[in-house]
């Protein structure tokens, strides 16, 4: 271990490191910490002092090592790492130690803007989600203190990011909508761009009444999908849900959508039912093709005997 973990430091914080003349004993000892406290979290042992060695580099290297030693949680730090490897169960483990804490924190700014339930999901995607803007927070914890009392500010700053910026959000989602409904997989072919065209303004708003109708989890399952791009196993990590219930949960929300979408256009284009149904039967028929392509290539069964979901109906 010391030898993986001075390489990792690079030549001057190694020669640093070289000089505490027991080093492999600490390493040792903190990774027979972490295994003990959670013996279920198997993660391999080098990849964690690299860990540790890149903490200390990104987050501390001003700090005699040391002394960054002597501050160590390296439990808490070890089970936040397996969380960056986007690991079902310590991503589980992880909310169901401080779920009480966090939901406490969420109620004091709740409100019919902030339902606590959307609250919790945004701070759950950023702490668990990478994005080409940025990377989880939870990459962010160094291990220098208790990782409670880091998430207790990390949510607290999370929620009042969200009520402040409540207006800018809503630009955000309105920009959203626009690139879920030009997003690839939900218009292929030439068919339904020259409908689009056609009925430009009324497909928009449509569509923009259908994605009001959704409850927040479909909202939030199709922005993941198609804008963030989420595979179906990181989303299946986020909601601690077998992959093949991510890729139905999604293809739900997708039908929801479409069909809400259906209605709110023909009570704006006012045309003749038969007239109306061949064109949405057209969109649905290469929506399906997409849908199947899509996920041809993630659903590997339909078991989902492993599930460890809330929503019994699946």
């Amino acid at each position: 271990m010391q030898e993986i973990f001075v390489q990792a430091l690079g030549p001057t914080l190694g020669k640093q490191a070289q000089a505490i003349f027991d080093l492999e004993a600490r390493l040792q000892g903190h990774m027979q910490q972490a295994q003990q406290c959670w013996p279920t979290i198997l993660m391999d042992s080098s990849a964690f002092v690299r860990h540790l060695a890149q903490s200390y580099v990104s987050h501390a290297s001003n700090m005699p090592l040391d002394a960054w030693f002597s501050r160590l949680y390296a439990s808490d730090l070890y089970l936040a790492f397996a969380c960056t490897q986007q690991d079902a169960e310590a991503i589980e483990m992880l909310e169901r130690q401080h779920a009480s804490m966090v939901r406490q924190i969420a109620r004091r700014f709740a409100s019919q803007a902030h339902p606590e339930e959307d609250l919790l999901q945004i701070l759950r995607e950023k702490l668990f989600v990478d994005t080409p803007q940025r990377d989880a927070r939870i990459r962010h914890y160094a291990g220098q203190g208790p990782f409670h009392s880091w998430l207790r500010v990390t949510a607290t700053r999370t929620f009042l990011d969200c009520v402040r910026s409540g207006a800018q959000q809503k630009r955000e989602h309105g920009a959203d909508d626009d690139r879920l409904m030009n997003a690839p997989d939900l218009q292929t072919d030439v068919e339904l761009d020259f409908l689009k065209r056609e009925y430009r303004n009324q497909f928009k708003e449509a569509f923009e009444e259908a994605m009001r109708s959704l409850s927040s989890g479909e909202r939030n399952l199709l922005r993941q999908n198609l804008i963030a791009g989420l595979s179906i196993d990181q989303i299946g990590a986020i909601y601690h849900i077998h992959r093949a219930t991510a890729a139905r949960r999604i293809a739900r929300a997708r039908e929801v959508l479409l069909a809400r979408t259906r209605d709110a256009l023909l009570a704006r284009l006012k045309l003749p039912q038969e007239e109306f149904d061949s064109l949405m039967e057209m969109i649905r028929s290469r929506l399906d093709l997409s849908l199947h392509r899509l996920l041809k290539s993630e659903e590997t069964g339909d078991s989902d005997t492993s599930l460890q979901e809330q929503d019994t109906s699946d």
